[in-house]
């Protein structure tokens, strides 16, 4: 009796790893899919400003709409976020597009502990960009009036 029961555990046994090379065959479909699909969508998302970084296959995806106050500076943060390269183990791959005063970045990985880590990382370098443009653009040229008595002492003509 206990020769049927074995029989039954290795074909149960057998019908398991089918399934799961069944299971793996679908994924693999349905992964390949998914990436003809983020590439047509990606397509449609960006255009002639659009910046990108690194390559990857998608499985997670994050589009961020980030606010910037006016196109320019949109436009200078884009161009600099887009110089910082995920790290070469990263599977993230990072689409740059500037939408009128919005930065829009779109992030797809292979894993979402990279893409977690790509946002996290996008989120440090905007703040340093954001930061360090607001400290520079608070700063004026101001002429003294004594830099301008010194111009008209030493005969030179202001509008010179």
């Amino acid at each position: 009796m206990e020769e049927p029961m074995k029989l039954k555990l290795s074909s149960v046994y057998y019908i398991l790893i089918i399934y799961i090379y069944i299971y793996i065959y679908i994924l693999g479909s349905i992964t390949s899919n998914d990436k003809r699909e983020v590439l047509n969508d990606s397509e449609d998302f960006s255009n002639e400003s659009t910046l990108e970084s690194t390559t990857a296959g998608e499985n997670h995806r994050a589009i961020l709409h980030i606010d910037l106050g006016n196109e320019e500076k949109a436009r200078i943060i884009c161009r600099t976020l887009a110089v910082d390269k995920e790290p070469s183990r990263s599977t993230a791959k990072r689409t740059y597009n500037v939408q009128g005063h919005h930065l829009a970045v779109e992030i797809v990985s292979l894993d979402a502990k990279y893409l977690q880590k790509s946002v996290d990382n996008l989120f440090d370098m905007y703040y340093l960009a954001r930061q360090t443009i607001d400290e520079v653009t608070r700063y004026h040229l101001q002429v003294s009036n004594s830099f301008t008595d010194t111009l008209d002492r030493s005969g030179k003509s202001r509008n010179q």
